[in-house]
């Protein structure tokens, strides 16, 4: 999944993940590369109302994943994505722009899914 928004944050001339982001930690790794991609699309200094829904959004996603990994599930749908990505990225460009950038990530996921 991290993987997926990565190739965006690439695609959007964001920095590249370091390596490896908090090691193996999926997600760690996802909520750095959202964190990442809302860095790419930022146009300038956020309000510390938006920061705050960033965090939010961020923490959230976190811990969907975390939950998921604890219940033994393997990575959530590709909708979680999509959602993860709209919800991080919202506060930086706006409704239509995140709900693009939401379905390009689903987008990348779905293609690099093994047939």
């Amino acid at each position: 999944m991290a993987a997926a928004v990565e190739a965006l944050c690439a695609e959007l001339g964001g920095a590249p993940a370091e390596e490896p982001p908090y090691g193996a930690d999926p997600p760690a790794r996802l909520r750095s590369a959202l964190s990442r991609l809302a860095l790419a699309v930022q146009p300038g200094k956020l309000s510390k109302s938006d920061e705050f829904v960033l965090r939010a959004a961020l923490d959230g996603a976190e811990h969907m994943v975390r939950t998921e990994a604890g219940l033994g599930r393997a990575e959530p749908p590709e909708e979680r994505l999509q959602s993860f990505v709209f919800l991080v990225v919202l506060p930086v460009v706006g409704r239509r722009r995140a709900l693009e950038l939401s379905r390009r990530a689903g987008r990348i996921w779905a293609d690099s899914e093994p047939a």
